[in-house]
C-alpha cells in the first residue's frame, strides 16, 4: 500500500467513524469538496453495514430515494425507509472487531438506462475473516447531498494500474 493509499484509508476511516458517532453531522452535506463529501458518505454507509452500527435514520439519509428498501411500496419515503430498516436491523449486534473500510479513487460516470450520473468507487471491507469483501458504490448528488445509489458486490481482485474494477463490475451489472 502506497503512502497516498494509507493516507486516504486513514482519512476515510476517520471521517466514517466521526460521521457514524456524531449524529449532528451530515456526511453528504455542504462542507468539503464534492469528492470528499461523496467519499465520506460512501465510507459511512458501508461502515454502518459492515460493523452493525448503522441506524435506520442514517442509512435512509445516505441512500438515494430509488435505493431505499421501501421504494416499491411507497416511492422511497424517509418514514417508510426508517420503518423498513428498523425491522431489518432489529436483531443486529455490533461486530466485536470493527471492519476497516477503504474507498478507492472516485471516478465520474455518466448516466445509463438504469443508473443516474455521479461518481463510482471501489469499496473494500476487511474484517477478521481471511478474505475482504469488495463493492462498487455509485454516488449521486440529490438535493445538494451525496447519496448511495446501488451497492453491487464485486469479486475481490487487486486493482491493476491499467484496469478499473468498479467500471467492470458496473458493466456486468447493467
Amino acid at each position: 500500500m502506497t503512502s497516498r493509499q494509507r493516507t486516504l484509508t486513514a482519512t476515510v476511516a476517520a471521517a466514517a467513524l466521526g460521521t457514524i458517532s456524531a449524529c449532528d453531522r451530515d456526511p453528504t452535506g455542504p462542507s468539503g469538496t464534492p469528492a470528499e463529501r461523496a467519499t465520506s458518505a460512501a465510507a459511512a454507509y458501508v461502515s454502518g453495514l459492515a460493523n452493525g452500527t448503522a441506524n435506520p435514520e442514517t442509512m435512509c439519509e445516505l441512500e438515494a430515494t430509488t435505493n431505499r428498501p421501501n421504494f416499491r411500496d411507497d416511492g422511497g419515503t424517509l418514514d417508510g425507509c426508517v420503518t423498513a430498516y428498523r425491522n431489518a436491523f432489529r436483531d443486529r449486534t455490533a461486530t466485536a472487531a470493527p471492519a476497516t473500510v477503504t474507498v478507492g479513487r472516485l471516478r465520474d460516470v455518466p448516466a445509463t438506462a438504469t443508473h443516474p450520473a455521479g461518481n463510482e468507487a471501489p469499496v473494500t471491507v476487511r474484517t477478521d475473516s481471511p478474505a475482504p469483501w469488495s463493492y462498487t458504490l455509485r454516488m449521486t448528488e440529490q438535493d445538494g447531498h451525496w447519496r448511495v445509489v446501488p451497492l453491487d458486490e464485486a469479486a475481490h481482485a487487486r486493482t491493476e494500474s491499467t484496469g478499473n474494477p468498479a467500471a467492470q463490475t458496473l458493466e456486468r451489472a447493467a
